[in-house]
């Protein structure tokens, strides 16, 4: 069931409290609360609309098919009950189907629906009423078929099944009952069963309406249980995954993106870089401003670093908060100088960020470095080695300066870095 409404949305929330009342005993009340009952007939009416239609124009095919009866009953009043049937029953049941197929209120498709039972009540009267065949003191005995098409083969909601079976309870016994040819007996034990089956069918149609109710209820309320779960597991996803102070991706979640990545770019020999990026003095910064405050620059360099982020023809970057000053962005589809270039411009937004420093080795804004280490395609590569090329070139940009970018690469010859090299010294910022 598409509820089309958001998982932690008022309108959810308030369906939510109005179906176990309405699933308690309302004392025979059928009807939902006006919310819930728009909320049934947005999920049932397009199926009941299908239903009532089929089971329209079969009544209607075989209301027509007593025209043999008449024949074959009363052949001095075929004519008038082939101009009763075919000249006013039909026509008005076909416009009745074509104004359910185009699509009306719930309000009308029931009450086009009650106007086709009254109305094949009419016109089967009026061909008893005429005919002067002594056969036709059976008629009221048939007339029980329209009662129970309406109400339990349509089957009509029962407010209006109640409502038309009343008025045609009356239409009948308005034609019946003065009828001079008609035996009384036969009047007595045709309205029996006429009254009989009515209220009968009556009590099928409360049921069946009772019952579905019940059941959508049931339902409705399994899948808003449903829908809230996942949800729920949903959210716990992104949390397990996000890095809650800065928003971006956390370590988790790098490991997942980089393990997919690295399939991929492997299976289709495609480009894949790893950008290792360190904030410049954070300690000191830290030190200076005081932890708050360097939550606050985290943020701040999280949000210059993901507006560089892009989606290209190939695929997207990503970037990740590792833990401390520390973050990774992974880069695919790209040759080497695209991603340099890229790293470039997440260094040049972070300093044009102009978050003040506390001039620690006269740094008057806080930057940061970035190692950028390639795929290089071949047998003996391994994730493990692209992560540690990264690093080895921040150590290098590190050791140049800070605030610089190093490509781990040999389309750069003057920044690149020996993979066999270990850093000499650590760099605590």
């Amino acid at each position: 069931m598409n509820l089309g409404v958001a998982p932690d949305s008022p309108l959810r929330e308030r369906l939510q409290q109005l179906i176990d009342p309405a699933l308690a005993p309302r004392g025979g009340r059928l009807r939902f609360d006006a919310l819930l009952e728009s909320r049934y007939e947005a999920d049932t009416g397009p199926k009941r609309r299908r239903e009532l239609l089929v089971s329209g124009g079969v009544a209607l095919a075989i209301y027509d098919l007593f025209l043999f009866n008449d024949q074959q009953v009363r052949p001095d009043t075929l004519g008038l009950a082939m101009l009763l049937r075919l000249g006013l029953m039909t026509p008005f049941g076909l416009l009745v189907l074509a104004l359910l197929y185009r699509g009306v209120s719930a309000v009308w498709r029931e009450r086009l629906m009650a106007g086709s039972v009254t109305a094949a009540i009419t016109v089967s009267s009026l061909i008893f009423h005429f005919s002067a065949s002594p056969q036709a003191i059976y008629d009221p005995f048939a007339f029980s078929l329209i009662f129970v098409a309406a109400n339990i083969v349509y089957p009509l909601r029962f407010v209006h099944a109640l409502a038309t079976s009343l008025l045609n309870l009356g239409i009948t016994a308005a034609f019946m009952l003065p009828d001079a040819l008609m035996p009384a007996e036969a009047k007595l034990f045709a309205s029996a069963q006429l009254i009989g089956t009515v209220v009968f069918t009556l009590l099928a149609n409360y049921r069946l309406e009772a019952g579905a109710r019940r059941a959508y209820l049931l339902l409705l309320r399994q899948s808003l249980q449903a829908e809230a779960a996942l949800h729920s597991n949903q959210a716990l996803t992104v949390m397990n995954h996000t890095d809650m102070l800065t928003g971006l991706a956390n370590r988790r979640a790098f490991e997942h993106r980089y393990a997919e990545a690295w399939r991929e770019a492997v299976a289709q020999r495609s480009p894949l870089a790893v950008l290792t990026i360190d904030i410049d003095a954070f300690k000191p910064y830290n030190d200076h401003f005081g932890h708050p405050q360097g939550d606050r620059c985290l943020r701040q360099v999280a949000d210059a670093m993901r507006a560089q982020m892009r989606t290209h023809a190939d695929g997207h970057d990503f970037i990740a908060r590792l833990g401390g000053e520390e973050f990774v962005a992974l880069i695919s589809g790209v040759d080497a100088v695209a991603a340099c270039a890229a790293a470039e411009r997440i260094r040049a937004a972070v300093e044009q960020a102009a978050i003040a420093h506390d001039g620690h080795q006269g740094r008057r804004v806080v930057t940061v470095s970035i190692g950028v280490g390639l795929l290089r395609q071949s047998d003996e590569a391994q994730p493990e080695l692209l992560l540690a090329d990264s690093d080895r070139a921040l150590y290098a940009a590190k050791r140049g300066g800070r605030n610089r970018v190093v490509c781990a690469d040999a389309s750069n010859p003057a920044e690149t870095v020996d993979r066999r090299q270990a850093p000499d010294e650590d760099f605590v910022d």
